[in-house]
This record gives C-alpha cells, structure tokens and sequence, in this order.
C-alpha cells in the first residue's frame, strides 16, 4: 500500500460520522465530515508550504496540551490524556486541513521533527544526499479517527467491530483490487475473524469489569456497591495510593480523628453487608433525603434524636459548634461522602444528598469536587438504633449476629479476658490492651491454619492460633466487632479514613494510605455509637512511609486544582472563565481566518491556477529583523527594493539575490508553480533569518 497515495473518496467523511456516533457528539463528527470532505466539491486552495504545516502540527500539539489540562481542571486526573485523545479528529483537524486544501498531494515527515530537519539542513550543507519521505497525512488521520472512536463511551457496543472492520476493508479496497483473489480473500479472512476476537473481547472485559467491581471499591472513593457491602481486603486497593482524596480544613475546633464512609451491620464469612430495617420503603436502598434548615446555603442535618427523626435544625447548627470544610474530588455518578460519626449537619450546596440507617451518606455530586462545611457535636451519632432482622420471626439484632462457626473461638476469647459482665468503657479499654499486647500490624497477612479450617472461622484462627495475630485493620475491626457482639454490645463495622496527617497550615491531608476499618459499638446509656478502634496505634507509620519524594509537587498540584474547581463552581465564576476562553479563541480565528482568505487562490480541474489573489511570500517574515538594520521601511517602497539594500552587511548576498528573485517570479510570473517556488523561498529565507538574526545580536 503506498503510503503516498490519499485515502479513498468519502471514506474519511464515513470515519468520522462513526466517531461522532460512538463518541456521543454526532453532530461535532458531522461538521469536521463536511470540512474534511468540501475539498472534492470546491476548487479553492491555499499555497500551503512546509512552515505552514509546520505551524499546523505545533497547533495540533496546543490542541491536545490544552484539551488535557481542561479535562485535568475537570476534575478527572487519571483519564486526562486518553480522554484528550477522543477528540483526536479535531486536534489533528488543521493538519487534515492543510492536506486537503493546499496544492501538494503528500507532506514531508520532516514537518513534525526539529530534529529530522536539522540532519537534513546538515546533509545539505555538506553536500550529502537527504531524502525527504513524503506520505499522504490522510491516512494518518484516518487512524486516529478509528483510535479516538475505540476511546468513545459507546465503543461497547457490539456493532463497533463490525463498522471499524468495514472501515478498514474500505481503506484497503484500492489496493486490494490491484492484487489476486487469493489476496483479497486472505484479507477478508483476517478481518473476519478479528471482529468476532474483538466481540469475545470486548464481552470478557465487560465480565471482568463487572466481576470486579462487585468485589472491590474504587481507588479513590467507594463505587455503587460500597453502601451495601464490603469484604475483608477490599481496603488493600486504596492503601497503595498516596493520593490525596479529601482535606479537612479547620474552622473552629478540633478536628474529626475518623472520617467513616460506610457502615455494615451483618458478617457472614469474610463479607460484611447492610440488612435494612422492616420499615423500608420497597425501592428506597434505605436511603432518605437530608432535611433542610436555613434558606440560603442551608444546613443538611445529619445528626438523629431518635429512630424515626433528626434532631431540631437550630440546635444542629449552633454557631458555638466545632467545624471544619470538607473537600476532595468526587467520582461521576452516585458515591459516598466521608462523614464523622458525630455530625450534626453539613452545609453542600447544590448537592443531591442522601443518608440510610446506618449513616453512610449519599451523594449524587453536581460539581466535581465537594467543598462541604461539617458541624460536630460530642455525643451526637447518624446512626440510627439497632434493628430487628426483619427476615427471620424471632426477635434477633443483625448488629448482634454472629455466624456460627466464629461462635466457639469468639466465646473462649470473651471468657479468658471476662468481658461479659464489666461496663461498656471498660470493655473497649481492655479489648484495646489485648490487641495491643498480643497482636501486630502487618500490611501483608498470610495466614497458617489448621488442618480442616475453612474461611468461615477464619477470624476465630486469627484470635486463637498465635501464628496469625497479625493482620491490618479489617481483620483488627472486624474481629472487636464479633467480640463486642459476644459480650452482649450491638456493633458494626465501618470503613473510611483515619484522620493522622497535619501539615504545617493546620490541614489534615487524607490519602488512600490512610484508608482506615474500626468498629462501632452501641451505648445504651447515652443513646450513640461510639467508636471503637482497637487496630495496634503503630500502623499509621507502617502505611505512611511509602510516599515517593516527587508526592509533595503531586500534592499541590492536586490543592491547586481543587482550590480552583471550588472557586469555578461559585456563582458566575464559570461564566467569567468561559469569557476568558473565549477571547483568545475568536482572535486566533479572526487572525487565522484573516490570512486565509487574503492567500486564497482557485484551481482549475488539472491543478492551475484559474485565479488568485495575494500569495503571501515567505520574504515578508524578513521585515522584522531587517528593520534592526535598515530601520522602517518606507510606506512607498517595496519590500523587494527595501530588503535589497541588506546586501552589503551579509556575508551571503548571494543567498539575497537568489531569494528576491524568487519572490518576484511568486508574485508576478503566472508561469511560476508556487508549490515549487515556495518551499525554495522558504529554505532561503530562513537561511536569511538566522543570519540578520545573529548580526542583531
């Protein structure tokens, strides 16, 4: 296939509609398929050069920096780059451009390397054969057509292969029919194939996801699934991340020491899960909406006085309580905010906010990134009291369940360290001691078990066989959890962060290293679930020291970021950026709108120049630096005759000579062939360039 020849007629118009429709903007795709394609049916032209594609490329590059950042600011810091490149057809747009309009079938790959100009500009000083390659750019930008819609949200789709196949057998139909039978049937058998691979592909990728979304959270916040259930290791997929997720910026008082995102209230092997209350409304997942109090920036009151009702507004959001500013990133679609276990209430505006039973908080973010206001208050719990299991007829607790083969290990432990018949503070504190004395924090556990054990008392191995006390915080939560139960305390187990990282302003920084699991346990007396963290206190050391020296930068980029989206997100604030925006993007258009119609010119059906109009010539990039030398030129004088008067200072007046006389054949032959002309004139006057350039200095 000679890469010198164009793509078939229509077939770029064909990709790119097949990219609008799978990157979800058709009528985008329909109007770069009307610019690309109007070259066969108009007979204007521009007299592109080499520098003009130049210029084309590093605009391309701009294109892409710039759509990167954009999605980068955002919000989305992982996926900047490859959604930067869905909009590949419109980046690499003014190279297509330059291809279709100018005169010259091929460009030369020169164009898009400083460095391969350089060796060719040494060969050509020594003397030495150069070869420039030249290829159709066309067919370049028919691939990344085809890259940029296998990056589209709708790629999933099962008539994706079959419509990109086709694309491609299209693309290959010129040179398939110059060749055998043989070979277009090896060909169609290739890609025959290939879809069907691509199609098993693409539903095994869908399984896979599927599968492990199911088991696992997010790197970064927890997924759909978080607020139903989690499993002992889920926490191993955040704690390898020193990404900042959420700061806590203080206001008034301390701040929270554990930040809980989830909470559970039923273990079953390993697998900790929600079991709602009978009073549910069918359809609801146990999540209400937030009550409101206040009528501009109103409190959301988090804080509960009973089973049924949240406490008073007035007395959530007393200015005498402590507070502090939540802000991180949030995921698209529905997630979880982290929230401290005493709340009271919290000031989000223009959020879609959610709470259940347990207290795990819902939102449906609007913007992307929270910047909420936490008011706490010592005593106060969003929890609401233990339920009755409303699947079974006796009266039974989920938040005092245990599973039957975990009963005899948990019930030794509670025995030898007589749990039973001492107060709930005293229970907790000597709970503390023995996991503190006899267990240690291991980031990687390997567990040895007896002959015949299984993982449905794999927690009582852990408490019981001495080889295995050792483990992270889930094991450590969850095990204080089923003790607790043992002795007769409703608990449950909740995951989030731990809040152990202050910098020198007073800002608790909260990365993934920091995920944290601990215990809830229900106090009677007071009416709240307090927390109970039983995990040996050395592990923040363990899990911190894992920071890179490059994560402070990463960290500030990051608090720039955020701290610009909050403002972005202010009222008129958005409509000032786009101003912003949209003032270098006119002028650049007017600029580039502006040359090209003044350079425009008319062909005839064999390629000559019916028409034309000024032809710009690269010796006008002269008269900047010659005024250095020569001063202003004069109003009457013309730029040949003025730049004539350069010759006594060269040191090649030659090179002057040779270039004004081909300027003047460019502007006054219609003989002249520009597309041979210019690229000449272009060489020499950079020579030139260089030269008046370095006498300046």
């Amino acid at each position: 296939m000679d890469a010198r020849t164009p793509p078939p007629r229509l077939l770029l118009g064909a990709a790119l509609l097949f990219w609008g429709g799978i990157g979800g903007h058709p009528f985008i795709g329909l109007l770069v398929a009307l610019i690309v394609e109007a070259a066969h049916w108009t007979r204007i032209r521009w007299n592109f050069g080499t520098l003009a594609l130049q210029r084309a490329w590093q605009l391309s590059v701009i294109l892409l920096l710039l759509t990167a950042i954009l999605i980068w600011l955002g919000g989305d810091l992982v996926n900047a780059l490859p959604r930067a490149f869905l909009w590949l057809p419109v980046i690499l747009l003014p190279l297509q451009f330059v291809q279709d309009y100018g005169m010259r079938r091929t460009v030369p790959l020169t164009a898009f390397s400083h460095f391969l100009r350089k060796k060719q500009d040494n060969a050509r000083r020594y003397g030495l054969h150069s070869q420039d390659i030249q290829f159709s750019f066309g067919k370049v930008y028919f691939l990344a057509v085809i890259l940029a819609a296998a990056l589209g949200p709708n790629s999933q789709l099962s008539l994706f292969y079959p419509a990109a196949m086709a694309l491609l057998l299209w693309m290959m139909a010129p040179y398939l029919r110059r060749r055998s039978l043989l070979h277009r049937l090896g060909a169609v058998a290739m890609l025959v194939p290939a879809i069907f691979v691509g199609l098993r592909a693409n539903s095994l990728v869908d399984e896979f996801s599927e599968h492990f979304s199911s088991r696992h959270m997010r790197t970064s916040r927890g997924d759909y699934n978080r607020e139903k259930y989690t499993h002992i290791g889920s926490l191993e997929d955040v704690k390898f991340s020193p990404q900042i997720f959420w700061r806590l910026l203080p206001q008034k008082g301390p701040l929270p020491r554990l930040l809980r995102v989830a909470s559970y209230n039923t273990y079953q092997f390993g697998r900790w899960s929600v079991q709602l209350p009978g009073d549910t409304p069918p359809g609801s997942e146990g999540f209400s909406e937030l009550d409101s109090y206040g009528i501009e920036d109103p409190f959301r009151i988090t804080a509960r006085a009973d089973a049924e009702n949240f406490i008073d507004g007035a007395e959530a959001s007393r200015s005498s309580l402590p507070r502090c500013i939540l802000r991180g990133q949030l995921e698209s679609g529905v997630g979880l905010l982290p929230l401290p276990g005493n709340a009271t209430a919290l000031v989000q505006p223009a959020q879609n906010l959610e709470i259940n039973g347990l207290g795990t908080l819902r939102i449906d973010p609007r913007y992307p990134v929270a910047n909420a206001v936490l008011v706490t208050e010592s005593g106060r719990t969003t929890g609401r009291p233990p339920w009755l299991d409303p699947t079974v007829s006796e009266a039974r607790y989920p938040a005092l369940s245990i599973p039957a083969p975990e009963r005899a290990g948990l019930s030794k432990i509670v025995r030898e360290l007589g749990l039973r018949d001492l107060p709930l503070d005293e229970k907790i504190a000597r709970l503390r001691d023995f996991f503190s004395s006899e267990f240690t924090y291991s980031q990687y556990r390997s567990m040895k078990l007896p002959f015949g054990s299984s993982r449905q008392h794999f927690i009582s191995d852990f408490l019981t066989i001495p080889e295995n006390r050792h483990g992270h915080c889930e094991y450590f939560a969850t095990a204080a959890a089923l003790l607790l139960r043992e002795a007769d305390v409703p608990t449950r187990y909740a995951s989030g962060f731990a809040v152990v990282e202050i910098d020198r302003k007073g800002i608790a920084l909260i990365r993934g290293l920091h995920a944290h699991a601990w215990a809830l346990a229900w106090d009677e007396a007071k009416q709240t679930w307090i927390d109970v963290d039983v995990t040996p206190p050395d592990w923040t050391g363990k899990e911190t020291q894992r920071t890179d020296w490059w994560q402070p930068f990463l960290d500030q980029l990051r608090a720039w970021r955020d701290n610009f989206l909050v403002w972005r997100s202010e009222p008129g604030n958005l409509l000032l950026i786009f101003g912003l925006l949209l003032i270098p993007v006119l002028g650049g258009a007017w600029f580039i709108g502006k040359r090209l119609w003044v350079s425009r010119s008319r062909v005839g059906p064999h390629g000559r120049i019916l028409r034309f109009q000024r032809i710009a010539s690269p010796l006008e990039r002269l008269e900047r630096p010659a005024r250095r030398t020569l001063g202003p030129r004069p109003e009457a004088m013309a730029l040949a005759e003025w730049l004539g008067s350069l010759r006594e200072s060269l040191e090649s007046p030659g090179l002057l000579d040779e270039a004004l006389e081909r300027h003047r054949s460019l502007r006054f032959d219609p003989a002249a062939d520009p597309t041979t002309l210019v690229p000449e004139l272009e060489a020499l006057c950079q020579k030139l360039h260089r030269e008046l350039t370095r006498k300046a200095r």
